[in-house]
């Protein structure tokens, strides 16, 4: 008779047999561009990214946030492509496409970087969803004597993610086909009713703060899903083709990200509250705002733990990747409770700088010499990455800049510095 523990592995393996988290993604398992693109504006319809479009609405203006959040997008997009186009052509995971670029051991440190930020981004989205629900709970029952507290709501979303995530991509499809739709219409809804009550004028006369610049509404852009477009090989690999891909990445991030950033920064300006969900409850739309607080928790939450879990199997070789969900779900909520939410702001304008370089090593990397993993350390790597990082960090303090946006300049300059490294030890 085999173990219990023996047991419990053999029917979660099965369960999750689907997820090729160390190898090339069979053509079996491919989807098409609509179920691609579907996931990846799942993602990106998240709690922080209605916090995020409210505030820059608040800073930038209408007209600012509108022109802000769509050059962003774009740049975003830049970014996002690439590596989506690689994902799908090679069919593994970012962080096997990682560990080629930076040598084996070398891989591990920047893809526990990768993990750290997810996991970041997991508590955050944890803790807000913990406020969010317990507030429109307290707002439809005209009660704060609720069952549970926000922190219970928090630890329920927390094991409601972690068991979705456990299942891995294909838990990640199904939720994007049924909930994506129903988000868009939500936000939607939204607009209409800040609109219908309130009226455009109120939003466009809303005045921008001036000690908030269109350079850093656009950084704050490209820093709130800087990791998830260098991590597009995670879903991508699952794309058909390089054509799928590659334009379900433009569309999520130049198009999908922006327009839910807007959606959300109107209804702030016309009401006056930076709180999304607040907003909804104001406007009568208590239901569908306890709805949308679950919904987009949920999907986004899924995503930054399957991909954090995937990290930890290449670092942990023998780890299983349902277990290693469990692990980066408890680290994840530990970060939350501990106070990231608190940190968003500059965590994000970090990212902004430290992550999308990143990607320019790893797609030059895999474009001039496929996926071959070396062992240890592959110090030109190491050099393209720090030194884009360096530069967009300090050149913006001595007045250089390639462009207006720092995490744009550290990526081109990685990848340059890739290509030149690599071309040289050939």
């Amino acid at each position: 008779m085999s173990a219990p523990g023996a047991t419990i592995d053999a029917a979660v393996e099965t369960l999750v047999a689907d997820d090729y988290a160390r190898d090339r993604v069979p053509e079996s398992a491919t989807i098409g561009l609509i179920r691609m693109l579907l996931i990846l504006l799942g993602m990106v319809i998240a709690l922080p990214v209605f916090v995020m479009g409210a505030q820059l609405g608040r800073g930038l203006g209408l007209y600012g946030v509108t022109i802000g959040c769509f050059a962003g997008g774009l740049l975003l997009a830049a970014i996002a492509v690439p590596t989506a186009i690689v994902g799908a052509r090679a069919r593994l995971s970012t962080y096997m496409l990682i560990n080629a670029a930076f040598g084996s051991t070398g891989g591990k440190l920047v893809n526990a970087l990768l993990a750290l930020s997810l996991l970041g981004w997991f508590g955050v989205i944890m803790m807000l969803f913990g406020r969010s629900a317990y507030e429109t709970l307290q707002a439809l029952t005209g009660s704060s004597a609720q069952p549970i507290g926000m922190l219970g709501w928090a630890g329920l979303g927390c094991v409601l993610m972690m068991v979705t995530a456990v299942v891995g991509f294909r838990a990640i499809d199904r939720l994007s086909m049924l909930l994506t739709p129903f988000k868009i219409v939500l936000l939607v809804w939204t607009l209409i009713a800040a609109l219908d009550r309130y009226g455009m004028a109120v939003a466009r006369a809303a005045e921008p703060q001036p000690d908030f610049t269109l350079a850093m509404g656009i950084s704050l852009v490209v820093g709130g899903l800087s990791a998830g477009a260098v991590l597009q090989p995670d879903i991508c690999r699952f794309a058909r083709n390089m054509r799928s891909g590659g334009l379900a990445a433009f569309l999520a991030f130049g198009i999908g990200f922006p327009a839910v950033l807007v959606l959300a920064a109107i209804p702030a300006l016309a009401t006056g509250e930076p709180d999304m969900i607040a907003i909804m409850i104001g406007l009568g739309l208590g239901l569908p705002a306890l709805i949308i607080v679950l919904l987009a928790a949920w999907t986004m939450n899924t995503y930054n733990l399957y991909a954090s879990s995937l990290v930890l199997t290449t670092i942990f070789p023998q780890q299983k990747r349902w277990r290693a969900t469990l692990v980066v779900g408890v680290i994840g909520a530990a970060l939350g409770l501990f106070g990231v939410s608190d940190l968003l702001i500059p965590y994000l304008l970090l990212l902004s700088i430290a992550i999308p370089p990143i990607g320019g090593v790893y797609v030059v990397s895999y474009l001039l010499k496929r996926d071959s993993i070396s062992a240890g350390w592959h110090l030109p790597a190491f050099a393209a990455w720090i030194l884009g990082a360096g530069f967009a960090l300090l050149a913006p303090r001595a007045g250089i800049a390639l462009t207006p946006v720092p995490a744009i300049d550290s990526t081109l300059i990685a990848a340059l510095l890739t290509f030149l490294l690599l071309r040289r030890a050939r």
